[in-house]
């Protein structure tokens, strides 16, 4: 039963963190909206290099993407608050360990947007590792986190 609390607690507290992640984007949402802004645009890269016909330049464009990020950040979180819901209210189940797969979709969407548009589109696609605008070193601590979460929380008790 300890153990159940502790993988609920250390739930508890991801799913705050990424609520607060989707809120802040949408109610402040200039605060990183320079970094996708920069990333797109390539303007780190140099001009010369072949990957810079990669860059999105248009402003329009850059602000959907941003705001799809925002989207998937507040499906994220509905996901981790439902998952979080089925984590207490069977707590003391028996069958807690089924009613883990809600939570284990949340943790996973987080993982999903980290690989996926920070380490493979804005890294990898978009050369962010070559600028000042390099968001790597805090998207693998936040990857490092949450996948060795999802792992505990999966696992057996």
């Amino acid at each position: 039963m300890s153990i159940r609390i502790l993988k609920t607690v250390l739930y508890l507290a991801f799913t705050l963190w990424f609520s607060l992640v989707a809120l802040d984007n949408m109610f402040n949402y200039l605060a990183n909206e320079q970094l996708v802004h920069h990333v797109l645009n390539m303007d780190g890269v140099s001009s010369q290099d072949v990957l810079h016909d990669r860059a999105v330049t248009n402003v329009a464009t850059q602000h959907v993407l941003y705001d799809l990020i925002i989207a998937w950040e507040v499906l994220t979180s509905i996901v981790l608050w439902v998952g979080l819901f089925f984590l207490v209210t069977r707590i003391k189940r028996e069958d807690f360990q089924k009613h883990k797969l809600i939570a284990t979709i949340g943790l996973s969407m987080i993982l999903f947007l980290y690989a996926f548009g920070f380490m493979v589109l804005g890294s990898g696609w978009f050369q962010m590792w070559m600028t000042k605008w390099n968001a790597l070193p805090t998207t693998m601590g936040m990857f490092t986190c949450v996948g060795i979460t999802l792992l505990w929380l999966t696992a057996q008790e």
